[in-house]
Parts: structure tokens; sequence; C-alpha cells
């Protein structure tokens, strides 16, 4: 596997050129962008680049609830994100990505938080290994719209790349890329899982897995930078004033989800976790009740066979009765990246390349909204988590299936 490796690798980087290419000659119609969502909530929503003098410094997107509309509405991507991904080394073609980018969003651009509306329940948002600040800006303007603070962060050192005040640019390494997003043992190891025959080798082959190094050493370290973005928000002249203490949630994608399932565990401001189709890394959740509410959405990557799927010793102790609410949930027939805002690529060749698999990318993008945005409203207000009628058909609820067969 070792061997084989690099020249998959080099295959699909092969692949994905050839369609970068025809996307250059005619992108417009290569990639058939569906229409932008328009949030649904009664406030306008407000967007601005923030750094926040955390530790490490942290790069932020900050979407915020505004007390009246005005200005001009936000591309997707900023100039500064063009030259990000310019620099950087995307597994996905940089005109995908650069058109993708000119979408104007419902946001309002700001150069510094404006208007902010009072009391703000605070989501701090965590991208996937080598993703970027602005890649679930639906997700963000939605959550906004209806009152949220929400900051986006970039993580140092697991981004594609990272674009700082005064043009600087910072990449994920080659190094980095071996070690988290290429790792042989992960991979060997994730073969393993998917194979188990049984529910006791399941368990045995999903807590190996989460162990892996350097990935689980990474997960904590990341879990550090959504504490670290917690205090450095709430000491912002700009924007600490604002926010609800009694309402801070942890939302992440992918490598994202499953450090802010970490962070839920390890600081007590947290009250609400959503892990949006991330792999669980660290054994602190295995076989353990997660300290807060808990939503796990899971696209058709996580399906195992006989009705498992990879985190399902995760989140809750074995024969215990639960006292925090975790709602588990396949999203029906979507592929991983559905769960960013690249679901709203239309053409169906684009989409098979991209493992975009939701039959309609704007619904997928609507009802990942609908499900995030009623659990924190049930979690962060101690109500009874009810999922909304209009995501039935998209997400159907996952009990884990730990009976040896």
């Amino acid at each position: 596997m070792r061997l084989l490796l690099p020249a998959i690798v080099s295959l699909l980087r092969a692949i994905l050129a050839i369609a970068g290419v025809l996307i250059r000659v005619s992108p417009a119609r290569a990639l058939s962008m569906a229409p932008w969502p328009k949030p649904s909530g009664p406030y306008p929503v407000g967007r601005c680049d923030l750094v926040l003098e955390s530790t490490p410094r942290l790069a932020a997107r900050v979407w915020y609830p505004r007390a009246e509309p005005g200005g001009n509405r936000a591309m997707l991507y900023s100039e500064a994100d063009v030259r990000a991904i310019r620099a950087g080394q995307s597994i996905l073609p940089t005109a995908v990505l650069e058109h993708f980018g000119r979408t104007k969003t419902s946001a309002f651009e700001d150069n510094a938080p404006e208007g902010i509306n009072p009391s703000c329940p605070l989501v701090i948002f965590s991208h996937g290994l080598g993703g970027h600040v602005a890649q679930n800006t639906v997700l963000a303007e939605e959550l906004s719209s209806h009152g949220f603070l929400v900051v986006s962060i970039a993580h140092p050192g697991g981004a594609a790349a990272i674009a700082w005040p005064g043009g600087k640019v910072e990449v994920l390494s080659s190094e980095q890329r071996r070690k988290l997003l290429l790792n042989p043992d992960a991979i060997k190891s994730a073969r393993t899982v998917r194979h188990a025959r049984s529910p006791s080798d399941l368990r045995v082959a999903s807590l190996k897995h989460a162990m892996i190094e350097p990935l689980a050493s990474e997960c904590h370290r990341w879990a550090g930078h959504i504490t670290a973005a917690i205090s450095a928000v709430l000491k912002d002249p700009r924007l600490g004033p604002y926010i609800d203490l009694r309402k801070v949630a942890a939302i992440g994608m992918s490598f994202g989800g499953a450090a802010s399932a970490v962070a839920g565990e390890c600081d007590e401001r947290i009250h609400a976790v959503a892990n949006l189709d991330g792999g669980q890394f660290c054994a602190d959740l295995f076989e353990r009740e997660s300290r807060t509410p808990l939503l796990l959405l899971q696209s058709e990557a996580a399906q195992l066979p006989k009705g498992r799927a990879w985190n399902d010793f995760f989140y809750e102790r074995p024969d215990k009765q639960r006292i925090q609410p975790l709602a588990r949930y396949w999203a029906v027939g979507a592929g991983h990246l559905d769960f960013t805002d690249l679901t709203l690529v239309g053409r169906p060749a684009i989409r098979s390349l991209l493992g975009l698999r939701a039959p309609q990318g704007p619904a997928m993008a609507k009802d990942l909204s609908a499900i995030v945005l009623a659990f924190l409203q049930g979690a962060l207000c101690q109500r009874h988590f009810e999922m909304p009628q209009s995501t039935a058909k998209a997400f159907k609820p996952h009990v884990p299936n730990l009976v040896a067969h």
C-alpha cells in the first residue's frame, strides 16, 4: 500500500488537472452553479475577516446578525482567499475553486463588525484537513440570520492555505500533507475498520484507528485552537460584548468535527457540539458519553457493513442510559464534500469527479443548515431536539448495530 499510494495520488491529480483545463475553457458551462441559498432567518448577515489574538494567532472569518442591511454583497471568496488558493496545493483544480469563489453570497461585506445584534449565541466552526474558512458559508449565513455569531477559524498547519493581513499566505506544507492527509498507517487502519467482521473486531479496530499518530495529537491540537478562539472572541472588544456566554457551540466538518467533539470535552464553556461527517480521532470519547449534547451527521463514506458506522463506539457508554442528548443521522445518498458549499456544483460529471452524491445539491445545503440550526436552538436553550419535518427525507436516524452476526 505504501508503494501504491504515490501512484494513486499522481493519477488522481492528473485526472483533476484535466478537469481543471476543461473548466478554464468554459467554467460557467462546466460547473453550472446552483443559485446561492437565501438565509431563512429574520436578521441581515454581516461578514468580515479578523485575526484573533490567541495563542497561536488565528485567522478567522466572522458572520454575525446585523441590525440593518446595507453595503455590498460579499463574494464567497475574498481577493485574499483567491491569492491563498493560487499559492496552495489544493487537491481540487484551482479553476474550480476560483470560479466557485466568484459566487455572490447573501452576507454584507464589512471591514470590521458593524451593528451586531446583542446577546448572540457563539459558534466556533472548524474546517476539515486541507480545508479553509469559507468552505461552509451557506451554513454560517443561515445560523447568523437566526441570531448566531459564527467564527470560522483557520487551523495553522491544517488549512490548505491561510490569507493573513498584509498579503502573506501560509500554505499546507508537503510534509503535513504526507503526515496527515496521506498517512499510510491511517489508510491501512481504516481498511481494517471497514473489513471488521464482528462488533468486537470493529471495537478493537476503531480504537486503534482513533489512536493513530500523528492524527490523534493533531486532533488535540485543533481542539486547543477552538478553546483559544473562544477565549480570544470573548476578550475582543468588537465581538465579546455581544456574546451570550450561556450559549457557546463548536461545529466542525470532517477532521474539524472530530476536533470539535474533543474540544467539547475539554472546555466547559462549550454547551453543544455538531460533528459533520468527521471520523473520530483521539480515545477521549471512546465508549464515553459526551459532556454536551452532540449531533453527528454522516455520509455514505461513514457506512460500514451490517448497518454499522465509523463512530458507533464513540460518544456513549455501552449499556448505559445517556444523560446528554445524542442525535446520529445518515445523510441519505450524500458524499463527504456534500457537507460543504461544493454541494452547489450542478454538473453531474463534475459532481461525480468531486465525490458529490447528494441527489440535489441545493436541497442538501438547505437541509444541512436546517438540521444544525434546529439542533443548536434546542441544545442551547435546553429544549428537546426535534428534527425539522422538511429534512425527514434527507436525514435518517442511525442507531448503532453492535449485535454480533
